[in-house]
């Protein structure tokens, strides 16, 4: 993208002397839209991912702004998900990520590593998209901690509640129905 192309026009600026907070509270259209479209706001001047993906959903469709915006909104939030080491850091980046893209599934991904308990992973699961290799990596991942789950179970409750946590048609639900079972079995008679 040629950056140049969005330089401040500060002749319109001097010569309109535009009061654009007034102008936004009178025509309710937005401060970010009326510097955009007077070229007073550059999508490559976005500091947060707030800030680039407002100039994205501004920015006329297909238009070198738009581009520009959504290439900066890509590296504002890998960048989020690099510095991540929390979960609330990672969900953050992953829900702010441009969909359907690389950095959403690194994200996603990242979050799948950093889940350590089944409900956390069964969020990543679920909020994945669909047939992606991140949601791959959550199933594998919650299956590997429900099979734990089952393994430590010692009582009915213990695998009811394994059960119920293992993700459907896993090897962790067959497991844990094979484990329900054995509380189920008939004494011998001799």
């Amino acid at each position: 993208m040629n950056k140049s192309n969005f330089k401040k026009d500060a002749k319109m600026r001097e010569k309109d002397n535009v009061d654009i907070t007034r102008m936004a509270d009178v025509t309710g259209i937005s401060e970010a839209k009326i510097k955009l479209a007077l070229g007073l706001f550059n999508p490559c001047w976005a500091n947060t991912i707030r800030e680039a993906m407002a100039i994205y959903y501004i920015a006329s469709i297909e238009s070198e702004e738009e581009m520009v915006a959504f290439e900066r909104w890509n590296e504002l939030t890998l960048r989020r998900i690099e510095e991540a080491t929390t979960i609330e850091e990672i969900k953050t980046a992953c829900y702010s990520s441009p969909s359907e893209t690389e950095t959403e599934i690194k994200g996603f991904k990242k979050w799948a590593e950093l889940a350590t308990t089944i409900k956390e992973i069964k969020e990543v699961y679920n909020a994945a998209p669909d047939r992606s290799e991140a949601k791959s990596i959550a199933f594998k991942k919650w299956n590997k901690l429900a099979l734990q789950k089952v393994d430590e179970a010692t009582t009915l409750v213990e695998a009811m509640n394994a059960y119920d946590d293992a993700p459907e048609e896993s090897e962790a639900e067959l497991a844990a129905i094979r484990k329900l079972a054995t509380f189920f079995m008939n004494e011998t008679k001799t």
